[in-house]
């Protein structure tokens, strides 16, 4: 897969999203299976869903979590957890996120303050994770909720506290 994605020029990013066609922020294996085909990778189905079972199976038991589906993290750490990939590969794939996140705001010609007003509708001075994924949506950016929480981890810093005016000016 890889190897694929250096032939086509493909970030993992975006292998991620054309994997994730339903946008849920997490990949099926009907979804995996479909994305390796249309990136021209055949495989027995068995092959395909023990490929992502182990994948899903390693993240659970490095993270005592209880995934079901390939979420972007645990795509990403197929890649790095091989040795495939560096730190570095995974920033500037965040990177396109962001720059996307960046060009879809400044195409809506919503200035800050107004954008900024969307995510903190109770004047609070700070905005959640959730009014930040909904104020984005609500002002038209077309990007996948688990990209958008993402952007919102980079802007703050993972913050309990929240995004001020301040953070995104």
């Amino acid at each position: 897969l890889y190897i694929v994605l250096r032939a086509k020029k493909m970030s993992v990013f975006d292998a991620y999203c054309q994997f994730d066609v339903l946008l849920r922020g997490g990949v099926s294996l009907l979804e995996f299976r479909t994305g390796l085909q249309s990136l021209g990778i055949e495989g027995s189905g068995e092959d395909i869903a023990v490929l992502a079972s182990t994948t899903i199976e390693d993240e659970n038991k490095a993270t005592g979590g209880k995934a079901t589906m390939l979420t972007y993290h645990i795509f990403l750490r197929m890649f790095t957890s091989r040795g495939l990939m560096k730190l570095s590969d995974i920033e500037s794939n965040m990177s396109v996120a962001a720059g996307e996140f960046i060009k879809q705001l400044k195409s809506l010609d919503l200035e800050l303050d107004a954008f900024f007003n969307l995510m903190d509708p109770k004047r609070t001075g700070k905005a959640t994770k959730q009014d930040f994924v909904l104020a984005c949506k609500k002002s038209g950016i077309d990007m996948p909720p688990f990209e958008l929480k993402e952007i919102y981890d980079r802007i703050t810093g993972k913050s309990v506290q929240g995004i001020s005016y301040k953070d995104l000016a």
